[in-house]
């Protein structure tokens, strides 16, 4: 994911900050940033703000306006900030948008991060970026739906996209088993996976045999415990394992 913006957020920008402008305004964006430099953001936001308002097609001060609402996790400054530059007709980066999204996620603003993603793909082509940031957002909303299309989208986007099929195998496992299963086994292919993919197959095969245990589902317990025999020989440590290893074998004599 990406990361948050830092101050110097400028460079991301081909602005000019050298056009004429008045004094009161120069003044204005000095106060700001020796507010900025002792550290009393929320100073240095007001004096950008009044900076704005003398000088309204001036981009300096929404940047660095921007990038305090940034440094603060202010998000009803930074969503205006973003407002305000459209209105101007720029161009916003992607990054802004990503980074709304995940602000609003660390502060539990998940609807609010949603709607800044339908901003973004408004303005910038779908991408696997968009798509994954608003599956970790739907999955706080355990809108476990909503996860498994926008993970399906940004697997068509990038199909070799293994942390996706990841993701996606994962979100399988409580809402369609055998779906998991499927990719579950196509991560095992990879061997950065292969451990991980064992573990998670041993456990939904076991699942496959509680939701119609007896005789004649015996089949999901014999693949279980070969996927937990395996799991176990590379990590005899596994207490867990060792644990569903017996609970297995215990079912297979019953």
């Amino acid at each position: 994911m990406p990361k948050f913006f830092p101050l110097c957020i400028f460079i991301l920008f081909p602005f000019t900050f050298f056009a004429q402008a008045s004094d009161a305004y120069y003044k204005m964006m000095t106060l700001g940033e020796n507010a900025q430099t002792s550290r009393q953001y929320a100073k240095a936001i007001q004096y950008y703000t009044q900076a704005i308002q003398l000088e309204p097609n001036q981009k300096e001060p929404y940047l660095r306006q921007m990038a305090l609402a940034i440094e603060k996790r202010d998000l009803t400054t930074f969503k205006r900030t973003i407002s305000q530059l459209e209105g101007l007709e720029h161009s916003l980066p992607l990054n802004v948008y990503i980074t709304y999204a995940q602000l609003a996620k660390k502060q539990r603003l998940y609807n609010d991060g949603l709607k800044m993603l339908e901003k973004a793909e408004l303005r910038h082509k779908i991408s696997k970026t968009i798509l994954l940031d608003r599956a970790d957002l739907y999955r706080k909303l355990n809108n476990n739906a909503a996860v498994v299309k926008a993970l399906n989208q940004a697997l068509v986007l990038d199909p070799r996209s293994i942390n996706v099929l990841h993701e996606l195998a994962t979100t399988y496992i409580d809402i369609n088993t055998r779906k998991s299963i499927d990719l579950f086994k196509k991560l095992s292919m990879y061997p950065a996976y292969k451990d991980a993919a064992s573990s998670s197959l041993g456990l939904l095969h076991i699942k496959l045999y509680q939701a119609d245990p007896g005789p004649n589902n015996r089949n999901n317990l014999i693949l279980a415990l070969g996927y937990y025999n395996g799991y176990y020989k590379k990590y005899p440590q596994s207490q867990e394992a060792k644990e569903m290893i017996n609970h297995i074998r215990t079912l297979l004599e019953a």
